[in-house]
């Protein structure tokens, strides 16, 4: 297996491939005169247990089982990872003190071989990339909780409990605010159900003093009033009723005399009604029985009409059928022509499904030609021998 040897920190690597990635680890034990920071290897031998590598990326992260051989720490990498950035970190603890190394962009996965780390002459695919020593830095300690802010209220004279701390902690009242602006309106309330019908209210309802006040002081006592003491206007007014009365009476009179020319015409109407309702009820029992007359037409001409139909569609179809019959017997005469068997000529018999002989011969000097044609009922072959058919 051979070993890449990387000056960077990351390393590329095409997709698909199985490789294992090593890490020097190394430690800041303290700076030269220069400033420069002096790095020591750091020996992990023994730290397996506390130790943890993570590989980060945008898919999530993945923990990978790990070796540990001295200052250098090495895991492998299945083909199975995406394309993109993975940064690597590392945890360990040692003599107590935690470490953590963070590697960004440590690892890129790519798709061709020109965009990987693959020198000359090393054979892809099966490889150790080191990288260049890495620092993994010490992980301060966690500090002491700090005071709240009640303790602290303590510690600077106040006194009381945690209530009375967090009461006093409430401010002086504001300011009066401004006043809002007026809301809107808001919808009508349902119409409320009618009350209950009072008590009329009488003289007996009053108290006592109501009464008293309404009782005025006594007049003086006035002369005896006598029919001169009328006059002229309250005289007719006293003679009213009577003329009113009278007239009344005519106007009733009237009145009764108009209802009962009202009755009379009513029961004219009443009688012309009547008879136009039995007028109305004959033409009815008319309309009816011609509605019914129509309907027995309309049913007996759709039943002519389906068995019309029904017997033109049975009729076309035995025609069909025996079209179809015809066609097949005669294709069957068709490539079926007479042919001459031992000098005689013999036709085909669709009856039997084979040539028969006509008995007439074909050759020699009793041979003839025949006329041939096929029968048009029975599409047998004919042969017709001056105009006599065989």
């Amino acid at each position: 297996m051979a070993d890449i040897t990387k000056t960077l920190k990351s390393t590329r690597v095409v997709k698909g491939n199985t490789f294992k990635i090593t890490i020097p680890m190394q430690q800041i034990t303290g700076y030269d005169s220069s400033g420069n920071p002096i790095l020591t290897d750091v020996d992990l031998t023994g730290c397996e247990a506390d130790t943890s590598v993570t590989l980060y990326s945008m898919y999530g992260k993945t923990v990978k089982e790990f070796t540990i051989s001295g200052i250098n720490i090495s895991f492998a990498v299945d083909g199975d990872l995406n394309n993109g950035q993975y940064d690597i970190e590392v945890k360990t603890v040692k003599n107590g003190q935690k470490l953590r190394m963070d590697l960004k962009n440590a690892l890129r996965i790519v798709n061709y071989n020109e965009d990987a780390d693959l020198p000359s002459g090393v054979e892809f695919g099966v490889n150790t990339y080191v990288l260049q020593p890495q620092i993994i830095f010490a992980v301060g300690k966690d500090g002491d909780n700090g005071k709240s802010a009640y303790e602290l209220a303590k510690e600077n004279g106040f006194a009381g409990t945690v209530a009375e701390w967090l009461a006093s902690l409430k401010g002086l009242q504001g300011y009066k605010g401004d006043k809002g602006d007026a809301g809107i309106q808001g919808i009508q309330g349902e119409k409320g159900e009618k009350g209950d019908k009072g008590d009329t209210f009488t003289f007996d309802d009053m108290t006592e003093e109501q009464k008293a006040s309404l009782k005025g002081d006594k007049g003086d006592k006035g002369d005896a009033f006598t029919f001169a003491d009328f006059t002229d206007e309250e005289i007719a007014a006293l003679q009213k009723p009577a003329t009113d009365a009278a007239a009344t009476v005519e106007n009733a009179k009237q009145d009764a005399e108009t209802a009962a020319g009202v009755a009379i015409t009513a029961a004219k109407k009443a009688v012309d009604s009547a008879a136009a309702c039995d007028d109305t009820n004959k033409s009815v029992t008319d309309a009816e029985a011609s509605r019914v007359t129509a309907e027995t037409s309309r049913v007996n001409a759709e039943n002519a009409r389906v068995s019309e139909f029904n017997t033109m569609k049975t009729n076309s179809e035995n025609a069909t059928t025996e079209a179809n019959e015809a066609a097949t017997k005669a294709d069957t005469a068709a490539s079926h022509a007479p042919k001459i068997v031992d000098g005689i000529w013999h036709t085909w018999d669709t009856g039997t499904q084979s040539y028969v002989s006509t008995g007439i011969k074909a050759a020699g000097t009793d041979g003839i030609t025949p006329q041939l044609r096929i029968n048009s009922t029975t599409f047998n072959w004919e042969l017709s021998i001056d105009g006599v058919v065989s």
